[in-house]
């Protein structure tokens, strides 16, 4: 078998000697997302509680064991795929064992997610305690110094350069194994990140509740630490932050420089009020914050009965995943689900991170392309079209969330936006909005923050369901004119399987900065059950006709098997910035199914079984989309399945002991289709009768028996298989 390809998680040994060359899959574990740079705008704020300058590391565990963390999802719909990224701005892979691996690479999909809205991915180097195996010479290993060079630190750079990942969190427990070597070691990886251009990142963690010795290694730009759970005291946080502005940071350099820890797992989801209001007050932040696994709460606690089981897919996890999302709300945002709304500053539990940060917004190029993918759906979408038909989950497939969710201004008739993922535009999900509309009433919402230059013939792209026409306006705000709004009547232009699309020429604000992009929803007459389903947005340069990369070099890494397959398929393409993503198609007998979508060169198509010997031949194709979702030609690979083999037969009785006359039941097992069985009976043996591939013979004396049947498939092949019924007595029964 090709095998299903997972996630990097070593030992010191198993990456001294890495490199991409012997990585079979490298090209699955690869993020091909560049970070992309923020932009700060301090007039468009959703309440007067937010601040841009602390800092909000998440460390997430995404799979229960991390030697097996799928590299591009899984056909199930119960993966994590954190979508508020706009509060976020370290993702820190959380993992590690001593018995599976002590240095782990972030998953390509969720570095591609993470970079996408402007958040670094680092991955895992974990020192265990001893009491949970950790050794003391996997520490002095890793500190190996060479000359003036240190070859794991070295080798760590080499791994996340070319994953394309942001670099290490070093999770320092065994006992005694913090050197002030490490802070030279920390240096040299520097050193080579700064000689290739590339930003990087180290994050520090000993259990230790202050930075202590360790100061001048925080010195280092792009070096940071993890004060552990416990320490964000007002007085803590006061002392460790002046011990780095005395040092000589700027205040935003000790912001970026120490994140004070607080455990999400045992605090849930409106745990650690007074630890988060000590960060983030709300007249200025005095600390950054480093949250330790709030996916515990959010999504494990209410999916981990149904992980690896049948369950994993259909309604059961439908409705689980419903609920992870409200969780995800309520831990990001705030109890009313409204990021304007501050009430819960007043009481003692967690206010919402939008009670205190300002949203992070990447959107400042054109083409903003958004098809308000989760990166998890009950089918595959491609305009509007369902392609595939199967639960899926890739949280490298998620595109950009609206930045606030949901700001509604005034919302007295209270119209709701939720995911939806039973209709989508493209991928796996769409927004629904469902409620009331009171006669002439406005529901201003503003979805995202954005700093886009419009130039003449530049246009908006809205694609959407209504129940209502003429129901939903665009509004934008432009910055030039204190973020007032212009108004744009989202009228069908043309309609693409059933969704309308509305296309608008901005060139009326050519010159002008569109700050935010907002929906008004309203109807000149009342509407009691209100619907509208958003598919897509987009901003386009005018003139937009990008060309796809061209796909070579289609293979897959193993052949097809004569019953059972799958396949590690691959390919080469020189990628663009007007690329979005690859669409893996897959085609049997004439039927052919969307079976992936990924922003990686590699895609893993998992076990399936050949539609019997007159199954020749399949073939897979690989479509490059850009920006604006739509497809190349395909690439296609034509793969042969194996001639038939003689059948492969194993003999089994249901019981080896029994009586003289009495009937026994014996089934062949065969491999590679097998058509008909022809059993023979020895002496004293009597074949009763035959079905399928299971006969029941009796046997009139004691003694030890061989069975024998031939198994005959298309090829025309036979083999004899002979078992033994043993101990076949008489006086062993009495």
């Amino acid at each position: 078998m090709a095998q299903q390809p997972f996630g990097g998680c070593w030992h010191p040994d198993d990456v001294k000697d890495w490199n991409p060359a012997n990585d079979p899959e490298a090209k699955f574990n690869r993020s091909t997302v560049a970070l992309q740079p923020r932009f700060q705008d301090e007039t468009v704020m959703a309440n007067a509680n937010q601040h841009y300058d602390g800092q909000v590391a998440a460390c997430l565990t995404m799979h229960p064991m991390c030697s097996q963390c799928p590299s591009q999802g899984a056909d199930n719909f119960v993966g994590y795929n954190p979508t508020y990224w706009q509060y976020m701005d370290l993702l820190i892979w959380w993992a590690g064992s001593a018995g599976e691996g002590i240095i782990i690479p972030p998953s390509a999909p969720v570095t591609d997610a993470a970079h996408m809205s402007g958040v670094k991915s680092l991955g895992q180097v974990f020192f265990p305690p001893s009491t949970f195996g950790g050794q003391y010479a996997w520490v002095t290993q890793m500190l190996t110094k060479e000359g003036d060079t240190f070859p794991y630190a070295q080798k760590l750079y080499e791994i996340a350069k070319y994953y394309g990942f942001d670099g290490w969190f070093i999770n320092e427990e065994t006992a005694g194994g913090y050197s002030s070597a490490w802070g030279e070691w920390i240096s040299y990886f520097y050193q080579l990140a700064e000689a290739d251009g590339l930003p990087m990142e180290i994050q520090w963690y000993d259990c230790s509740t202050t930075i202590g010795s360790k100061l001048d290694m925080m010195k280092q730009d792009g070096a940071s630490f993890f004060a552990n759970y416990g320490s964000p005291s007002a007085s803590n946080i006061a002392s460790q932050m002046g011990a780095l502005t005395g040092a000589g940071l700027s205040k935003q350099q000790a912001f970026e420089s120490i994140y004070f820890g607080i455990e999400c797992a045992q605090g849930g989801i409106g745990g650690n009020g007074s630890y988060i209001k000590n960060c983030f007050p709300t007249d200025e932040h005095k600390g950054s914050i480093d949250l330790f696994c709030p996916e515990y709460p959010i999504w494990k606690q209410v999916v981990e009965s149904i992980l690896g089981t049948d369950d994993a897919m259909g309604d059961v996890a439908y409705a689980k995943m419903d609920q992870v999302f409200k969780n995800e709300s309520r831990f990001w945002v705030n109890v009313a689900g409204d990021p304007s709304n501050v009430s819960g500053r007043s009481g003692s539990t967690n206010p919402g991170f939008a009670n205190a940060i300002a949203e992070r917004s990447t959107i400042q190029t054109l083409p903003f392309v958004t098809t308000f993918s989760a990166g998890l759906g009950k089918a595959r979408y491609v305009n509007g079209e369902v392609r595939g038909t199967h639960d899926w989950y890739h949280r490298g497939m998620q595109t950009i969330m609206p930045t606030w969710r949901w700001w509604i201004a005034d919302n007295t008739d209270n119209l709701s936006i939720d995911m939806n993922w039973d209709d989508a535009f493209n991928m796996g999900t769409s927004l629904k909005v469902t409620g009331k509309l009171s006669a002439n009433a406005d529901h201003l919402t503003r979805l995202y923050k954005t700093k886009l230059a419009i130039s003449a013939g530049d246009k908006l792209e809205l694609t959407y369901k209504t129940n209502t026409t003429n129901s939903i306006e665009v509004q934008l705000a432009v910055s030039e004119n204190a973020n007032a709004f212009t108004t744009f009547a989202a009228t069908e232009t043309s309609n693409v399987n059933g969704w309308s699309v509305a296309s608008i020429d901005l060139s009326s604000l050519a010159g002008k900065t569109v700050s935010v992009i907002a929906l008004n929803f309203k109807s000149a007459a009342a509407v009691a059950a209100y619907e509208a389903t958003l598919g897509q947005l987009a901003v386009y340069p005018a003139g937009y006709s990008p060309v796809a990369p061209a796909i070579s070099n289609v293979m897959a890494q193993a052949p097809l098997k004569e019953e059972i397959s799958d396949i590690r398929l691959v390919w080469d393409a020189d990628l663009t910035a007007d690329f979005d993503h690859f669409n893996v198609y897959f085609t049997r007998k004439g039927v052919k199914a969307l079976v992936g979508q990924t922003r990686q060169l590699a895609f893993y198509i998992p076990k399936f079984t050949r539609d019997g010997e007159s199954e020749k031949s399949l073939s897979v194709s690989v479509a490059a989309v850009t920006k604006d979702m739509v497809e190349s030609a395909e690439t296609e690979l034509t793969l042969d399945f194996p001639a038939l083999l003689a059948p492969v037969v194993t003999v089994k009785a249901a019981k080896t002991l029994v009586k003289v006359n009495e009937e026994v039941v014996v089934e062949a097992q065969a491999t590679n289709y097998p058509e008909s069985y022809e059993w023979t009976a020895p002496a004293n043996a009597v074949l009763v009768g035959t079905e399928g591939n299971k006969a029941t013979f009796k046997f009139t004396a004691e003694g030890m028996y061989d069975l024998k049947v031939k198994v005959t498939n298309a090829t025309g092949a036979t083999e004899e298989t002979s078992v033994g019924l043993r101990y076949l007595r008489q006086k062993n029964l009495f």
